[in-house]
């Protein structure tokens, strides 16, 4: 969906992408935004998230049996991170949950929307008696705020959050403000009516919030070795291929949707390929998507790429025979090629 704060942002100096549905790039100046990130406080724009509130008459128990972490024994004002998978512990897409009650759950879906959630789900939604409300058109969209700084901005603003990561109060007027770091970093999301969106855009920016384009945050996120679904995975990826298992499961609650093979897979201790950075030398801008080589033999492909000082870092799930610091890689595209090392993220 086309951000309904564009016109707002392009008297800014926001620069958005040709066919994106998203957020600005950036407003004019990538490094200040992310620099605005790393030391103060920056605004983003997430509205293109899907979110909304699950009915259910045991939500808890519903979402328990779908997701992959421990939503039965949150308490309201809680919530968790957690994947949807298939039969075959094969990740589908990530999910935030908000717990308001035991009959209602707030979601914010991460690499999937609202459409195909309805549609995966829809024989479970339907069975379990499953309301997904209001209608999209006037579901919350998420604002995040985020740095070293959002602490005090929080308080300038009067918001209270309780310390734990994604606990949640929901204002007088609608607005929920979830605290949820971003690509490594200290933040809150704030979940507004699109009726007040733009007066809460206003709001944050006068507390003192600079506004940051996706370009930062993203650059953030590589830099941290944080993947990103469905951008940094395959086909068939595993929750522990993407090294999110300590975020996203939980392996002593009841039965839900790939349960077994994600168990099995953690008893076990051993995946053979996972989420790994590393550094690409040249000047010429490697191709993501291009394959990983080593010793003549493909380990992966290059799926997340930014630029680091005179190089490049980049993030692949790649085989297990590659994972050691400093090992010499190549990448390959279309004849052209690429030489570099493994290295250890986030960077020191």
């Amino acid at each position: 969906m086309t951000s309904p704060l564009r016109a707002r942002q392009l008297e800014l100096g926001a620069l958005f992408a040709e066919s994106s549905q998203s957020g600005p790039l950036h407003f004019g100046d990538p490094s200040a935004e992310m620099a605005s990130l790393v030391e103060g406080v920056g605004l983003i724009d997430l509205t293109h998230l899907s979110a909304f509130l699950l009915q259910c008459p045991e939500a808890r128990r519903w979402g328990n049996g779908m997701f992959s972490n421990n939503i039965k024994r949150l308490q309201p004002g809680f919530g968790n991170r957690n994947a949807m998978c298939d039969d075959r512990g094969r990740v589908l897409g990530l999910l935030d949950l908000y717990l308001d009650s035991s009959e209602e759950l707030m979601v914010v879906l991460d690499g999937v929307d609202r459409d195909w959630f309805e549609s995966h789900y829809r024989m479970y939604l339907i069975l379990d008696d499953v309301e997904l409300v209001p209608d999209e058109d006037e579901a919350p969209r998420v604002l995040s705020i985020q740095g070293p700084g959002s602490e005090a901005l929080m308080e300038r603003m009067g918001w209270r959050v309780e310390d734990a990561e994604r606990s949640h109060v929901t204002r007088e007027d609608g607005v929920r403000i979830c605290r949820r770091g971003r690509s490594g970093l200290t933040g809150f999301d704030v979940l507004v009516p699109p009726d007040k969106l733009a007066e809460y855009w206003r709001q944050i920016l006068d507390a003192g919030a600079k506004p940051v384009g996706l370009d930062a945050l993203e650059r953030l996120r590589i830099l941290n070795g944080l993947p990103r679904w469905p951008e940094d995975a395959g086909k068939i990826t595993l929750i522990h291929e993407f090294g999110i298992e300590s975020e996203v499961c939980s392996f002593n609650k009841g039965c839900y949707v790939g349960q077994e093979v994600i168990n099995r897979v953690d008893v076990k201790g051993t995946v053979n390929k996972r989420i790994t950075g590393f550094r690409i030398d040249g000047d010429v801008t490697p191709i993501v998507g291009c394959e990983v080589r080593s010793d003549g033999k493909s380990v992966g492909t290059l799926t997340s790429l930014v630029p680091y000082e005179d190089h490049w870092i980049g993030l692949g799930i790649l085989r297990k025979t590659v994972w050691e610091i400093g090992l010499p890689i190549e990448l390959e595209s279309d004849g052209q090629c690429w030489s570099g090392q493994i290295v250890s993220l986030p960077l020191q």
